[in-house]
């Protein structure tokens, strides 16, 4: 991973290796903040979970009620799951499967070649802040001088604190709403224009520098407008990870870099990419990377989208922006395209877990259904409520890139929770 940012081709757009995935989307979706009982985070980035880690049984038990589903044995049976080293280390289990979605998950898993790879990476580690506001929706926030919504997991310093950050930005790059006078600073196109997020403009040296500069932004997103002239939309941020042996550039290490006031910025980081001589991005192994002529990067280092000129409905650092064609879309249209399919399991209906959040569930009677974690924790599947088994069935910890897999055989209406984190709960239909 030598001096990966020396490179300009791969700087091209975080998260493009999502276009090539397309599956339906998938329940699981939603805003989670960190509950007051979670025991899930440790005191620190590399300490051991603070809760005893135990191995859960082959087979589930029955559901309690007149509505018992016939039992099918856990697909993956699950090792020791503990949190990762850093905020941008893989899961210490690897995944067997491929899942998760660019852009809505802490991981996603993608089958390269014969092997199931983490292909991206966000941080921070545990539960992430993502209400979908805009920069205009948190300026609007600030002025109203309302009491701030809780899910945001801001204080009104530093709610006043970021927007003033993104209008240092919008201020900035005012200037290149003309292109060509970003073209004059440095910015060079690279590839084309991606659905839902735009053209990137990069510079090589504000990225070579590895500085963040909040007037100096080392990406620049322009769409086309009607008449098919570029059309200024946003800006994107790239900092390394590692210190280059070879310049004097240095790196901000594996932790979330602290790059904005509040929690509201997740950055995610790359892993295996490689850039073809089109432009396009592909998630590859390096030699098959290599024989497309590709430029290959095992990883490189943290970046985050600051929306600040295009109002972008799914967040102001959203990976995504519905506002950019194919404006049809939507949120959950851009889900269900940026979302890597894991297998079916005999048949089994697919649910990611992802963001702390279960989504319900409908099945047929004699359906089976199949969670895959993509999130940087351990969770469990367990029938109940609010954190507490009734009895029934129970999946045992679920690390991240972790399956579970059960099976209904009678209808009826089933809770299930997490009992590690309380607040996450759902609903199995069984019709």
């Amino acid at each position: 991973m030598v001096a990966w940012y020396r490179k300009p081709t791969p700087y091209l757009a975080a998260g493009l290796v999502g276009l090539w995935v397309t599956v339906s989307a998938c329940g699981g979706n939603g805003t989670a903040t960190q509950p007051a009982n979670d025991v899930s985070q440790a005191a620190s980035d590399a300490a051991p979970i603070d809760r005893p880690v135990t191995r859960p049984p082959n087979t589930v038990t029955p559901v309690a009620g007149n509505a018992t589903p016939t039992v099918q044995p856990i697909t993956q049976p699950l090792k020791e799951v503990s949190l990762a080293e850093s905020d941008a280390a893989p899961p210490n289990q690897p995944a067997t499967r491929p899942g998760g979605a660019f852009g809505f998950t802490h991981f996603v898993f993608e089958q390269v070649g014969g092997d199931v790879v983490t292909s991206l990476v966000e941080g921070p580690r545990g539960p992430q802040i993502r209400v979908p506001i805009s920069f205009p929706a948190l300026e609007e926030l600030l002025e109203s001088g309302k009491v701030l919504p809780e899910e945001l997991g801001l204080d009104r310093e530093q709610l006043a604190n970021l927007v003033d950050q993104l209008e240092t930005i919008r201020l900035s790059t005012e200037k290149y709403r003309d292109v060509k006078a970003a073209l004059a600073d440095g910015y060079v196109q690279a590839g084309g224009v991606v659905p839902n997020m735009g053209a990137h403009f990069v510079n090589e040296d504000r990225i070579n520098d590895g500085v963040l500069n909040l007037e100096e932004p080392e990406i620049v997103l322009y769409d086309r407008d009607k008449n098919g002239e570029w059309r200024l939309a946003g800006t994107a941020f790239v900092l390394p990870r590692e210190d280059d042996p070879a310049s004097s550039t240095q790196g901000v290490g594996d932790n979330h870099p602290e790059g904005f006031a509040g929690p509201l910025d997740n950055w995610h980081v790359h892993y295996q990419l490689c850039t073809l001589p089109d432009g396009q991005f592909r998630t590859l192994g390096e030699a098959d990377c290599q024989a497309k002529n590709g430029n290959f990067n095992a990883s490189y280092g943290w970046m985050i989208h600051a929306w600040v000129h295009d109002d972008n409905p799914l967040g102001v650092f959203s990976m995504w922006n519905s506002n950019i064609p194919p404006t049809s879309l939507g949120e959950a249209g851009i889900l269900s395209t940026r979302q890597a399919d894991h297998d079916e399991v005999e048949g089994s209906a697919k649910v990611t877990i992802q963001n702390f959040a279960h989504g319900p569930i409908e099945l047929a009677v004699g359906d089976s259904i199949t969670w895959l974690n993509a999130d940087g924790v351990p969770h469990t599947v367990t029938s109940g409520s609010a954190g507490i088994a009734d009895g029934g069935f129970d999946s045992g910890w679920v690390g991240p890139g972790q399956i579970f897999t059960q099976r209904v055989d009678q209808p009826g209406s089933f809770a299930f929770t997490c009992t590690i984190h309380p607040q996450m709960n759902g609903i199995i239909t069984v019709k």
